[in-house]
């Protein structure tokens, strides 16, 4: 399974927790993120599992983006990750 992120910000009212994330992942089957509390890691977990819209950027799975304003394909989405 391929994973790209590009340019991946997500923001609330008071703070940017990530800002302009770029990654690629060719060949992923289990990822972790490990960094200091308050990093973002959780956050950006949550993107990449569907249960958080980024701000602004992309995120796709082989290739496909992830289908955020669509339910149903959504939830599929979710089942695959």
């Amino acid at each position: 399974m391929r994973l790209t992120l590009e340019a991946v910000s997500k923001s609330y009212p008071t703070r940017t927790v990530l800002d302009a994330v770029s990654l690629d992942f060719p060949d992923v089957h289990a990822l972790v993120f490990i960094g200091p509390s308050g990093g973002g890691k959780s956050t950006l977990l949550r993107l990449i599992a569907g249960l958080l819209e980024p701000t602004s950027g992309r995120l796709r799975l082989d290739g496909e983006p992830i289908p955020f304003h669509d339910p149903e394909a959504l939830r599929q989405f979710r089942r695959r990750i």
